[in-house]
C-alpha cells in the first residue's frame, strides 16, 4: 500500500511510512519531518513534493519555520536508504497544494493561496503523484514526469 499526506497529514504519514513495513511508498506534501523519522532513515520509496524556501518566506513564514520545513525535508531525503524524489514547484503557497484554490477562489485576495494556483498546479500534482505510485507500487518503469517534468517551474532531484 502507499501513503500520502499534506502538511500535518504528511507529518503523520511519514511517521507511519517509517514504522510500518506494510507501507511500500510514501508521498509527502509540504510537511516537516520529525526527529524520529530523521533518526530512522526512510527505507521506503518516498516523494517529497514541496516548494522552494524562498517561496515559503515570500508567503510570510518566519525564518525559523522555513528552516525547519526546508531543512528537515532535505535531511530526510538525503538520508533515505530507498529511492527518493525531491520535487520543488516554484511559486506556490502552502494551501496551493490542497483543493483550497478550487473551493475558495477568493483565498488569493487575502494571501492564503498564490495567484499561480489553478488547473495547471492540480495537473502537476496529479501527474507527479500518479507517476510516483505507478513506479513504486506497480513497478512501471516507463518515462514519467519524475524523469523529465514537462513544466519549467517543476524541479526534480532523484536518488537511488
Amino acid at each position: 500500500m502507499g501513503a500520502m499526506g499534506m502538511s500535518l497529514g504528511g507529518y503523520t504519514s511519514v511517521q507511519w511510512c517509517a514504522t510500518d513495513p506494510r507501507v511500500r511508498a510514501c508521498l509527502i506534501m509540504d510537511a516537516p519531518m520529525s526527529a524520529d523519522v530523521l533518526a530512522r532513515e526512510l527505507s521506503v520509496p518516498t516523494l517529497w513534493l514541496t516548494r522552494p524556501a524562498s517561496d515559503m518566506a515570500a508567503e510570510g513564514w518566519s525564518p525559523t519555520e522555513v528552516r525547519h520545513f526546508d531543512g528537515t525535508q532535505r535531511a530526510a531525503y538525503e538520508s533515505a536508504t530507498a529511492p527518493g524524489w525531491y520535487v520543488m514547484v516554484d511559486g506556490l503557497f502552502h494551501a496551493d497544494l490542497t483543493d483550497a484554490p478550487y473551493g475558495a477562489t477568493d483565498l488569493s485576495r487575502i494571501g492564503m493561496t498564490s495567484k499561480n494556483a489553478g488547473s495547471e498546479v492540480h495537473e502537476i500534482l496529479r501527474r507527479l503523484s500518479v507517476d510516483f505510485f505507478k513506479r513504486t507500487l506497480r513497478g512501471e518503469r516507463c518515462p514519467s514526469s519524475l524523469d523529465e517534468p514537462p513544466w519549467p517551474k517543476v524541479h526534480v532531484e532523484s536518488r537511488g
